[in-house]
């Protein structure tokens, strides 16, 4: 009989990651707005009860469609150094020719804090660039409803910030995006995620319920069973077996 023994908690194994992610010359990205190539590398690594960092930059290229008008993505760099993976540097610039008129939307600094401006050429102020943005036409030549429209579109625009970095991170072609429970955070998180290889999945969440972060690598057996080992705030490894009914 053992009196007073401490109790060890075992919290599963601690991973040390890194993958690198690398993408050829056919990736293409149809939807969600864009229509177009991505290119780029990224290094990921997670030390043990640290957030996941990256390195490395993609590029996308090809169009963009905003406010129902076709823009042509003439920059697009998400950059990486050793920043964490859901907080990627910004320099992005989508333009429309009008014949006299230029117009485009710009997005720099960072996806967590981006800064998002109408440009022109000439330069106009940023209502009269909107307007022909979204209508083609000088702010002037529009109706009481198009202004309504408008500053909806300016509203979406100051408050999103984000709009067209959101739409490139949507169209990186991954496999799963979605909210899932986490035994390792021990609640919701939103979780996007990667095969690597058809039985190698590794995905990235961060929780709904704090400030927590994991990173799942999954390993499919065979007969519906897989092996998934997480790690974050505590780690957390177990066999599964799922069945389709």
């Amino acid at each position: 009989m053992l009196v007073d023994a401490e109790q060890v908690k075992d919290e599963g194994p601690v991973l040390d990651l890194a993958v690198h992610v690398s993408l050829g010359d056919d990736v293409q990205l149809q939807g969600f707005g864009l229509d177009g190539a991505l290119t780029g590398a990224l290094d990921i690594r997670q030390a043990p009860g640290r957030a996941a960092l990256a390195t490395g930059t993609l590029r996308a290229s090809g169009r963009y469609e905003a406010y129902g008008q076709e823009l042509q993505i003439k920059r697009a760099r998400l950059s990486y150094s050793g920043s964490p993976i859901d907080n990627p540097s910004l320099d992005i610039l989508a333009e429309r020719d009008r014949g006299e008129v230029t117009v485009g939307v710009q997005v720099r600094g960072t996806a967590q804090r981006p800064i998002t401006d109408v440009v022109s050429s000439p330069a106009m102020d940023n209502t009269e660039a909107l307007s022909w943005l979204v209508f083609g036409r000088p702010l002037q030549s529009t109706s009481a409803n198009e202004s309504s429209q408008l500053e909806a579109s300016a509203l979406a625009l100051g408050v999103g910030g984000n709009l067209l970095a959101q739409q490139i991170g949507d169209g990186l072609g991954l496999d799963s995006a979605g909210v899932e429970e986490s035994r390792a955070l021990g609640g919701a998180t939103f979780t996007v995620g990667k095969y690597l290889s058809p039985r190698l999945f590794l995905g990235y969440g961060i929780s709904l319920v704090g400030n927590g972060q994991v990173v799942t690598l999954k390993y499919l057996l065979s007969r519906g069973f897989d092996i998934t080992i997480e790690s974050g705030t505590e780690s957390a490894a177990s066999l599964n077996w799922r069945t389709e009914r």
